[in-house]
């Protein structure tokens, strides 16, 4: 009976061990396996000829698609295994937004036409009515004017000073809700608090950003404007680049004509392992945790 026992437990933990092991296994893939994508870029004519085109895939090749842009149209498309979903999103809505309204208004104009053509001395007689209740309202004001003018002026002046009064009173009081935002401001900004939770973001940043940073990228762009002065400052806003991407994308200046036309690729991958820690390093943070809650009392008190 005890060996039976033993033997239930033994299978047991076996089939636990068996599960635990495929959900490490399946946890790890969607962690450390990355998401493998490669960016082409193709400009001529200045922006008149514009190509990009974005290839991904993931969970080797389980998942992969690409978005192209061409000739002023976006397509996407997915592939899930064996199974394709095509898109062509942005110019079918836009196309049917287009259908819909056309179709919309021309119900309406139809409509009011029908209206037009069945009763048109009804909308007369409304616009004569309408005339003719405002021809009164003037007829009585006139009359009252000229009973007791004295009182009509009176009336006027203190009308005009309780909106001067008034207008002072909302402006006193929007001065005073200002000053009090103004130094809560001041006293979120220079809190160490959130100064700490400030430079630990952009840590985590950088480093995001160093780790998913492209692997390849190659490619020659050439630019010009009729101001040689203006050329040159742009090519001195480039070179601060330059050491992140080094001789891998020639840059050729033109001092003499206006035109770009660049031809650009970009490949690279990205693991989610790298949010995840980078989040986790942010929520167990306790400064940050405070600046967040922070922030939403300011955003409620705005």
């Amino acid at each position: 009976m005890l060996h039976i026992l033993l033997c239930i437990l033994k299978i047991v933990g076996w089939i636990l061990l068996v599960i635990l092991g495929m959900v490490i296994l399946i946890v790890g893939i969607f962690l450390f396996e990355p998401v493998r994508y490669q960016c082409d870029l193709n400009i001529k004519k200045d922006f008149k000829a514009v190509f990009v085109k974005v290839k991904f895939h993931w969970l080797f090749r389980m998942i992969r698609g690409q978005v192209l842009y061409e000739k002023e149209r976006v397509s996407f498309q997915l592939k899930i295994g064996w199974k394709s979903y095509p898109t062509d999103s942005a110019s079918k809505s836009q196309e049917q937004k287009e259908e819909k309204g056309s179709t919309n208004i021309k119900k309406r104009e139809s409509l009011i036409e029908a209206d037009l053509k069945e009763n048109p001395s009804s909308i007369q007689r409304e616009e004569e009515g309408g005339n003719q209740e405002r021809k009164e309202e003037k007829e009585k004001k006139e009359k009252e004017e000229k009973r007791d003018p004295k009182k009509n002026s009176t009336n006027k002046v203190q009308r005009i000073f309780d909106k001067i009064q008034y207008t002072f009173r909302k402006i006193c009081a929007t001065m005073n809700t200002l000053q009090k935002k103004k130094e809560y401001l001041q006293r979120f900004l220079k809190s160490e608090v959130h100064k700490n939770a400030w430079n630990l973001c952009l840590l985590q940043v950088k480093s995001l950003l160093r780790k998913t940073r492209p692997k390849k990228v190659s490619g020659i762009v050439e630019y010009g404007t009729e101001d040689p002065a203006f050329t040159g400052q742009i090519l001195a806003l480039i070179s601060m680049i330059y050491p992140f991407v080094g001789d891998q994308i020639q840059i050729i200046p033109d001092f003499n004509e206006k035109k770009i036309n660049a031809d650009v690729c970009v490949v690279g991958k990205i693991r989610s392992v790298f949010f995840l820690y980078m989040l986790t390093r942010l929520f167990l943070n306790k400064e940050v945790r405070i600046t967040c809650r922070h922030i939403k009392k300011l955003i409620n008190r705005m």
